[in-house]
């Protein structure tokens, strides 16, 4: 009971709307992240990890990264049955949400 009544009234803690909060993330900085992690995991699933690029576009509800890879890398980077771009694009979604944001993930040619 006392672990309802706290996350009921948690919201009470929380700061006036503009004001940072400690030990979470700027929107900027959300946005660097998601980018850098597309890139990691990229580039640790290729053969040839100096041509991987990740481009992000914004769009007014939704942010789209561009994952540019070795033709002979996409492959790789789509697993079988797209097992591995489907998890990572899991994860790329959970991400975003976290920070109030939407994210897709399109692999170019």
């Amino acid at each position: 009971m006392a672990a309802f009544w706290f996350r009921k009234n948690k919201k009470n803690d929380q700061p006036p709307p503009g004001e940072a909060v400690p030990g979470e993330p700027t929107p900027d900085k959300s946005v660097s992240e998601m980018r850098d992690f597309i890139e990691f995991i990229a580039k640790s699933l290729v053969d040839y990890p100096e041509e991987v690029e990740v481009r992000r576009i914004d769009g007014e509800k939704t942010m789209v990264f561009e994952l540019k890879v070795n033709k002979s890398d996409i492959g790789k980077i789509i697993g079988k049955n797209g097992r591995t771009i489907k998890a990572i694009r899991t994860l790329l979604t959970t991400t975003a949400a976290k920070h109030g944001q939407r994210a897709v993930l399109e692999i170019l040619e």
